[in-house]
């Protein structure tokens, strides 16, 4: 069994770390984690769907080193666990515009870490979302599933 907060709290550290190297870029990572017990295999999911959120986040929402935060939230609200990865950055198209979009148009690494992402979020029988953040400024990326075990009748 796994604490939720120190597991996460210690990823993004570890994440900000390999990312930001000589903390040279000015970008903030701000972790918010409530503690709960997860099981090692739901853990491990939820780690590999959170260090490709906020890489994702590092790697586009600030380009040629500008400043921003990436804001990480994992908590349980009633049933369910979300976890959020919020920035502030430049923003993504719509996931539609994806779709529809000429080959030479989407950023790079769209597409691929979405289907990761998805996938996921599949095993852990949740759903993955992404979405313009509010007032259509930066990315917001969420995760939801739910808290019982599979299998449980909670």
């Amino acid at each position: 069994m796994v604490n939720t907060q120190h597991f996460i709290e210690g990823l993004c550290a570890d994440i900000i770390a390999a990312q930001m190297g000589d903390g040279l870029r000015p970008v903030a990572l701000v972790t918010e984690a409530e503690a709960h017990t997860l099981d090692t295999e739901r853990a491990v999911q939820l780690g590999l769907v959170l260090n490709e959120a906020v890489t994702n986040a590092l790697k586009y929402a600030f380009p040629k080193d500008r400043a921003g935060t990436v804001q990480v939230r994992f908590a349980r609200e009633a049933g369910e666990f979300v976890l959020t990865v919020a920035d502030d950055g430049i923003g993504l198209p719509a996931e539609g515009e994806l779709l529809g979009a000429p080959p030479a148009m989407p950023l790079q690494g769209s597409g691929m870490g979405t289907r990761l992402l998805r996938a996921l979020a599949a095993q852990l029988r949740g759903t993955f979302s992404r979405q313009p953040g509010e007032c259509g400024r930066g990315t917001v990326a969420g995760l939801r599933f739910r808290a019982a075990p599979p299998g449980s009748p909670h």
